[in-house]
């Protein structure tokens, strides 16, 4: 396997721990669970953000490398 599929396996199991926690977290009455799910619900949703942004850096990074090779 390439180090893109393992980072992307690693990354959909991470991100589905974070919703199953969440899913957890919501059904558990507690101030502090009540934080921690209001934190939950914002890594639920910046991290798949997180990891579009840093795929469109390396995409434009690659991008910029390639159109400054001078063996084209």
């Amino acid at each position: 396997m390439t180090v893109k599929r393992v980072l992307a396996i690693i990354a959909l199991c991470g991100w589905g721990v974070l919703i199953a926690l969440t899913v957890i977290f919501a059904f558990i009455d507690s101030r502090v669970t009540n934080a921690a799910f209001k934190w939950l619900i914002a890594a639920d949703i910046i991290l798949p953000v997180l990891i579009w942004v840093l795929m469109m850096i390396g995409r434009r990074v690659r991008n910029t490398r390639n159109d400054n090779d001078p063996n084209k």
